[in-house]
C-alpha cells in the first residue's frame, strides 16, 4: 500500500500486512541513530465494563511487565534503558497505544521483548494488585480535572 508523504519528506514508507491480518506502517529516516515502535490496540476506556472501571488502563499498565519469555518484571524496561531508550503507552477513550524507542542496533531484541508482552504477558498476580493500586491513585488524581469530569461524561453518554 503506497503512503503518501509531502514531496520534500526524505523517510520512506511502507505498509506491510502480516500473515495475521496485523497492519505494520514501517518509516526509515537514515539520518537517526533511534528506532522505535508502537502497537495500537483498539480498545480503550469506552469498553471498560461498568463493573469494572479503569480495566483497559489496568491492562495497559500490566502488559509492561514481563512475559513468559522475558519474565522480569522489569525486562523491557531494562532493556530499552541500557540501550539508550524508554517506553511508555497511553490508554484513551477507544484505543490503547503502546510504544518504545531505543538505539537502533538493538530494535531486534527490542521488538522481540515487545511483542512477547502482548504473545504471552505474564500478569504476575502481585504485580496487579500493585498496579490496581496505581491506577487507581492515577484516577483519583484526575477526577479533579475538567476534561477528567468530561470524559466521564462522555462515557456514561456514548454507554446508553
Amino acid at each position: 500500500e503506497e503512503v503518501k508523504a509531502p514531496p520534500n519528506d526524505v523517510r520512506s514508507y511502507r505498509v506491510v500486512a502480516m500473515r495475521n491480518g496485523l497492519q505494520v506502517f514501517l518509516a526509515s529516516d537514515p539520518s537517526i541513530d533511534v528506532a522505535s515502535a508502537a502497537l495500537a490496540v483498539k480498545c480503550g476506556s469506552f469498553q471498560d465494563p461498568d463493573s469494572h472501571p479503569g480495566l483497559a488502563h489496568l491492562n495497559e499498565h500490566v502488559l509492561f511487565l514481563g512475559s513468559e519469555k522475558y519474565p522480569g518484571e522489569d525486562e523491557f524496561s531494562k532493556y530499552l534503558e541500557e540501550r539508550g531508550g524508554d517506553s511508555n503507552a497511553s490508554t484513551m477513550e477507544e484505543f490503547t497505544t503502546y510504544f518504545f524507542k531505543v538505539n537502533g542496533p538493538y530494535l531486534k531484541g527490542a521488538l522481540d521483548r515487545f511483542s512477547q508482552l502482548f504473545v504471552a504477558p505474564s500478569f504476575d498476580v502481585s504485580c496487579v494488585e500493585r498496579e490496581i493500586k496505581i491506577v487507581d491513585s492515577e484516577n483519583t488524581g484526575y477526577s479533579g480535572e475538567d476534561n477528567w469530569r468530561f470524559l466521564q461524561v462522555l462515557k456514561t453518554t456514548v454507554a446508553h
